[in-house]
């Protein structure tokens, strides 16, 4: 894993998901093929929970479908990050946000957990 994804990483579990996004861009640059698209698709996610923090429900909702979609394809691992484990903290949130316009007419509901990108602990 490369300084700058390990550096990601730091900043997205510390929720610094802006910086997060543009530590992973910085890479993102220099990849090709699925590497470059998973990349897209976990800065996406980072944009999409920055999104959320500054209450930008839309952008927050579009980011989030976009960067689970692209990392859609990949079952497990990538470069060591734990892809099944991240791709399942984010289904709650996608529930979440695509409910959450009718939702704050009633009442905020609580956030899901911010979810956290782990290492993998099995093979790719």
């Amino acid at each position: 894993m490369s300084d700058a994804v390990e550096e990601g990483i730091c900043l997205f579990n510390a929720q610094k998901f802006f910086e997060c996004h543009e530590v992973l861009e910085a890479e993102w640059l220099l990849e090709r093929g699925a590497d470059k698209t998973i990349l897209h698709g976990l800065i996406q996610i980072a944009a999409a929970f920055y999104h959320q923090q500054r209450s930008n429900l839309r952008g927050a909702r579009s980011l989030l479908q976009k960067g689970i979609k692209k990392l859609e394809p990949w079952r497990a691992s990538w470069r060591g990050i734990d892809l099944l484990s991240l791709k399942r903290q984010l289904l709650p949130w996608q529930e979440f946000l695509n409910g959450a316009e009718s939702e704050r007419r009633l009442g905020s509901p609580p956030n899901p957990p911010l979810p956290r990108i782990e290492r993998a602990t099995y093979p790719k």
